[in-house]
């Protein structure tokens, strides 16, 4: 039946609807929240919304000095109803909305609004808002984030990849950013996925957990954005590459369609799962100068130090020489310095000690070599300058730093150390008393004492035992190293006990009555245990692929649903407001159950 051509049942489910409202209860928090883009262009349009969750009285809006209003302020309101755990409750939000174009570039600051309800003020949050340059000129200059290419995606789910230069020279840093663009309701993101870097070194930066998205229009279209990876590129090789796309799953919730009653009631919602991609970027690797000889292949801006642990030291004592080369850029690819000491002076290989920080802004810190020294020779020596030269892509030359000469004054030693040629005594003579021994003229009867082990049962046994041992071993080994370097055979045979790993930390989640990490952790263990026994990628499985792939692997209809009906219950209770320990308990026993019992289906 089609509800919108019956007046008298939509009449119905209004006055049903407004006696249901009645019921709601009062006193919620009542929130003033001002937001809009963090970064905009100068040349571009953006939208500053001020929305309260009451009904108020009068309005004071911010103070836009610094930007021209091209729209607004415009109203809008609304409400909502939500029924939980039999309290219903219903949320009335008010918002006033300006279309602003920046008066020009700059970072400017955006005073609280104030909404006024049931006589009491209620201030909103201030706003900072950083004006670069025009849209059209950000894409051409190599400083700017995102200078590799201009946002030109028009999709709802996508990634996009910003580095702060696209033309280096080799060995000079790279930083990357990964940002998220959405205008779905994603509620779940996995890890993202990097393409493989070749021809780069690739650090990777602790990037704090994206918790809230920020608004920015993109081409007339309002995103929601938020920073997923930070990383570090060095590159290694000269020329122009491209770099592949950046991968990540989300899970992304959709509403099903009810019809006539979506406009009064919720509609449920499922939770999907999407790909989100960026786009392939240009990277220009610029060869270095000519390099001086003591260059080691530092890049970046340098301090160099040398330090003896002491200058005055008896024959064969040793002394330790620390070098230190602190700054930033490639710390981790330098190697030792070249030191060429006088005849007279042993030296060690170097102990190298890496003491970086990777951040924002590349890679920093101290990187030590540690020298070992001996003199073999009393005498005063000197110890030579030492000479580090780093490129300074800044200033596109190298610079050279040297450290001073250093006078070593040698004693001689106590003696136990030079050569013990002379220290061996010779062994005293030691004489039989007795001028002569006289010949015994008897016959003598000798018999066999013990036995003889040569031609003997255990003889042959000691040849026989360890040369069968060694080709056991040899059979194994060839066994052992055929079956991993079959990666498919190898994820496929030890699926069961990845899986297994991950459920034992769902385990002591459980214990813990920690919902969302032990839902995690659950579903770690299904899809890894998929993607080992289906031999697929977790980035490129979804319940449809592995639903076939299961089905072509001889695993019957019942398994499969129970295993997809697992992922689903998982998911959304990940992020539902509440679970039941025993519902969590259940989960538990069912994810076990069912992982062994397709394991016995595929081998």
């Amino acid at each position: 039946m089609y509800y919108g051509k019956n007046p008298y049942l939509k009449i119905f489910v209004l006055v049903f609807s407004f006696i249901i409202i009645s019921f709601r209860v009062h006193g919620q928090n009542i929130q003033v929240i001002m937001d809009a883009p963090t970064s905009v262009a100068s040349d571009e349009r953006f939208q500053l919304n001020i929305t309260v969750n009451a009904n108020p009285t009068s309005f004071t809006p911010p103070n836009l000095k610094d930007f021209n209003i091209l729209m607004g302020p415009s109203e809008s309101s609304g409400s909502s109803v939500s029924n939980i755990n039999g309290k219903i409750t219903q949320v009335n939000e008010f918002t006033y909305s300006y279309i602003l174009q920046p008066k020009k570039a700059g970072k400017f600051d955006i005073s609280a609004a104030e909404y006024t309800v049931n006589g009491k003020k209620y201030p909103s949050n201030s706003l900072s808002i950083e004006v670069v340059g025009n849209a059209s000129q950000s894409s051409s200059g190599s400083s700017a984030p995102g200078a590799n290419q201009t946002i030109d995606e028009s999709g709802d789910l996508f990634l996009k990849v910003f580095l702060d230069k696209n033309s280096a020279y080799q060995g000079e840093f790279i930083v990357g950013t990964v940002k998220m663009y959405t205008r779905l309701n994603v509620k779940s993101i996995t890890p993202v996925v990097l393409p493989s870097f070749d021809g780069f070194y690739t650090q990777e930066i602790e990037t704090p957990q994206l918790r809230q998205l920020q608004r920015e229009i993109v081409k007339g279209k309002e995103y929601g954005t938020g920073v997923v990876k930070k990383f570090v590129l060095i590159p290694q090789k000269t020329g122009d590459h491209t770099i592949g796309s950046s991968v990540m799953q989300c899970g992304v919730e959709v509403r099903s369609n009810n019809g006539f009653f979506d406009d009064f009631f919720p509609s449920p919602v499922e939770l999907v799962q999407k790909e989100a991609k960026s786009k392939p970027f240009k990277i220009s690797v610029k060869p270095l100068p000519n390099r001086p000889a003591s260059f080691t292949g530092a890049v970046g801006k340098f301090n160099f130090q040398a330090n003896y642990d002491k200058t005055k030291v008896k024959e064969n004592d040793p002394v330790i020489l620390k070098l230190s080369i602190t700054g930033a850029g490639n710390l981790k690819l330098i190697e030792a310095p070249k030191i060429s000491f006088q005849e007279g002076i042993e030296t060690s290989d170097p102990t190298t000690i890496n003491k970086t920080n990777d951040k924002d802004g590349g890679i920093s810190g101290t990187k030590q070599f540690e020298y070992l020294l001996i003199p073999r020779a009393p005498g005063k020596m000197t110890l030579p300058p030492i000479e580090f030269s780093y490129f300074d892509p800044i200033a596109r030359q190298f610079k050279t730093l040297s450290t001073p000469a250093t006078a070593l004054e040698v004693e001689p030693g106590d003696g136990s150390s030079r050569s013990s040629g002379n220290m061996a005594s010779q062994e005293d003579l030691k004489f039989i008393e007795k001028d002569i021994e006289y010949i015994n003229l008897y016959d003598i009867k000798l018999k066999r004492t013990g036995s003889i082990l040569f031609g003997s049962v255990v003889f042959y046994l000691g040849y026989i035992i360890p040369l069968f041992l060694l080709i056991s071993l040899l059979i194994f080994r060839r066994n052992y190293i055929r079956q991993n370097s079959n990666t498919v055979l190898t994820r496929n045979r030890k699926a069961q006990k990845y899986a297994t790993k991950r459920l034992k930390n769902a385990k002591e989640y459980l214990a813990a009555s920690k919902k969302e990490n032990f839902y995690e952790e659950v579903l770690k263990a299904l899809w890894g245990y998929l993607s080992d026994k289906l031999s697929m990628p977790v980035s490129e499985l979804s319940r449809e692929n592995a639903r076939d792939q299961l089905l072509q692997a001889g695993v019957d209809e019942e398994s499969i649903n129970r295993m997809m009906s697992l992922i689903a219950t998982c998911e959304y209770a990940r992020y539902a407001p509440a679970t039941m320990e025993n519902t969590m308990e259940t989960d538990y026993k069912e994810a076990v159950f069912i992982i062994t019992q397709i394991q016995e289906k595929i081998r």
